[in-house]
């Protein structure tokens, strides 16, 4: 019997992206093989479930939800459960909001008629210190655009202009129209603040895409989950 690696479950506000302050049921799945250096959350420890027992702890829940947030770690990294949940929670009538980093196509592909809204990180590699798979989020951008999409990606003050480029051209060779968000990395000192950098990121976006804005992590400015 296949089981989920869940590190939580709770009901709050979503905090980031051009959806903040909708409230969802978040599921948040444990592991993720990238580990980008500014991840704050920690999905080492965790809760076995059936598909079952994980459709009941959500059904559980008695507020109303805009969505179920399939969040992480990296979702996508278990989906052989996924393919056997999400159409649970299709038939319990739940929209679904995936949140990922944007690399995993080929398991994309597997459940992309079962998602609503897609939350897609774009990685540069000058922020998460790791070399970037933009053919990876190309090929995941091409499939993730059938749904409602918007793109992410978070910046440092070791961003390099460069991958800012690099990003918008990508997203451009898609659709120019989606939806793209600059997250300030937020540290203990400096949540919510948007500097004249940042801003400088926005500009360069801007002759390539069409709707650029930038959101902090607006749950840590609320101080909730």
């Amino acid at each position: 019997m296949i089981k989920a690696r869940v590190s939580e479950i709770f009901f709050s506000k979503q905090g980031e992206g051009p959806l903040a302050g909708i409230e969802q049921i978040f599921i948040r799945f444990a592991g993720c093989s990238f580990g980008c250096i500014y991840c704050d959350t920690d999905t080492t420890v965790f809760t076995e479930y059936t598909v079952d027992e994980l459709l009941k702890k959500v059904l559980s829940f008695k507020e109303e939800a805009h969505s179920v947030s399939i969040t992480g770690g990296e979702p996508l990294q278990q989906i052989c459960f996924l393919e056997k949940f999400l159409p649970e929670l299709k038939a319990a009538e739940y929209d679904i909001y995936l949140e990922t980093n944007g690399l995993l196509y080929k398991e994309l592909e597997k459940i992309i008629d079962l998602v609503d809204i897609i939350a897609m990180d774009i990685k540069l590699p000058s922020v998460v210190k790791r070399p970037q798979g933009w053919n990876h989020h190309l090929k995941f951008l091409q499939t993730a655009i059938k749904k409602h999409v918007f793109c992410k990606m978070v910046t440092s003050d070791d961003t390099d202009l460069n991958d800012i480029k690099k990003a918008g051209v990508l997203i451009s060779q898609v659709d120019k129209n989606i939806e793209t968000i600059i997250q300030p990395a937020s540290t203990v000192k400096k949540v919510g603040e948007i500097t004249v950098r940042q801003k400088k990121f926005k500009k360069m976006l801007e002759p390539y895409l069409s709707n650029v804005n930038i959101i902090p992590q607006m749950h840590k400015v609320w101080g909730v989950k």
